[in-house]
């Protein structure tokens, strides 16, 4: 029985949460602007060395932007860093305040939002809208001489030494930091309780859960951590020793974008193809004007492949781009066929031909079998 009602919450909790398929190519403005430290006392005389802040926060910003940590090592990611003053468009000093009080400064970079996109569209660097970056529950747990510490909201109010919210902040990943210590999840595989995995998810109100333990030894290091789905499904784990506990936080939390955009990447595959079952074919000529069309609709329909003949029928795997409502509002506009069923939740189309659109009529009426299997 509590069984049924945790997957009933579960059920519940999906389908409160705000599909990203309306918001996939949204990206705000303030996305593109990067705040870095900038000193710790005050002088509006001094030059600032913007080729040198550029190049900090550009892999901050093309992490943010994209969730690929692969990118920044490539040869492209690095032309990006390099020339980072380029794609600059203005920045701006502000005081860096702490409990209300001025204890330093901060430099605001803002970065040329519409270049910077019309240059990634060009090169093919998908990007990942906010919409895709789900709520994050993060349970952290601090090991230093034996003792064991869990760093809940309020352990972060006075262990600013090991507090990890920044970086995150930084990417623009939402996360939540439980209040309570209860009821804590470790770095470990839970295939065998999955249940207390998916309720602390569900207390949360998050969509997954990143659970990491520090430990501190001579000066050393290490990291390890357990990224976990709402089922309970670990996503991603890992390990990383190290003097600098920053770096080891952006691994880790670079590592959760990276999963977060190879699901949206795959969810965007999935989702951008469609079955298109064509009925009442009478004639093999038929075929070639139906392509033809289909192919011609670019950018929307961005690949087509006749993927199953039968006898009356055609059947098509169509890769498409932007809305299904944009490929329906076209397959309603097309003369050609007439809609008898759309399922965008099974992928598929289902349309009759209508035969008296075609134009070109063939001088022998053809079974498609035999004309598909003169193409052959």
């Amino acid at each position: 029985m509590r069984s049924f009602q945790l997957f009933s919450v579960i059920l519940s909790f999906f389908l409160l949460v705000p599909s990203s398929q309306a918001n996939s190519a949204v990206i705000p403005t303030e996305f593109f602007t990067v705040t870095l430290p900038y000193g710790d006392s005050v002088d509006t005389a001094a030059k600032v060395p913007l080729d040198g802040y550029a190049q900090k926060a550009m892999p901050v910003l093309l992490m943010r932007l994209t969730g690929r940590s692969e990118l920044l090592d490539s040869k492209l990611g690095q032309t990006y860093i390099n020339q980072a003053k380029k794609w600059l468009a203005s920045y701006y000093i502000k005081p860096r305040l702490e409990d209300g009080v001025v204890v330093g400064q901060n430099i605001a970079l803002r970065f040329d939002a519409n270049r910077l996109k019309q240059a990634f569209q060009q090169q093919h660097i998908k990007l990942l809208s906010a919409a895709q970056r789900p709520p994050t529950l993060v349970m952290g747990a601090f090991i230093q001489q034996g003792r064991l510490q869990k760093l809940t909201e309020e352990t972060l109010r006075y262990r600013i030494d090991v507090d990890f919210r920044d970086y995150p902040q930084a990417l623009k990943l939402p996360i939540k930091v439980p209040d309570s210590a209860n009821h804590w999840i470790y770095p470990v595989d839970a295939s065998n309780n999955l249940s207390k995995v998916q309720e602390a998810m569900i207390r949360e109100s998050q969509q997954n859960l990143l659970s990491f333990k520090l430990q501190s030894s001579n000066g050393q290091y290490q990291l390890d951590w357990r990224l976990f789905a709402l089922n309970g499904d670990t996503l991603s784990s890992g390990s990383s020793k190290g003097a600098e506990r920053s770096v080891l936080y952006q691994i880790m939390f670079n590592d959760a974008m990276q999963q977060y955009a190879k699901i949206t990447a795959v969810e965007t595959l999935q989702k951008n193809h469609i079955w298109l079952q064509v009925n009442q074919i009478g004639f093999g000529e038929q075929l070639k004007m139906l392509e033809k069309d289909l192919l011609a609709q670019q950018p929307l329909i961005t690949h087509v492949m006749l993927k199953q003949v039968s006898a009356g029928q055609l059947n098509f795997d169509i890769e498409y781009q932007g809305e299904y409502q944009s490929l329906i509002n076209w397959l309603q506009s097309w003369s050609k066929v007439e809609i008898i069923n759309s399922d965008p939740a099974a992928q598929k189309i289902e349309v009759n031909a209508k035969v008296a659109a075609f134009i070109e009529e063939p001088e022998t009426s053809l079974s498609i079998e035999q004309d598909s299997a003169s193409q052959q």
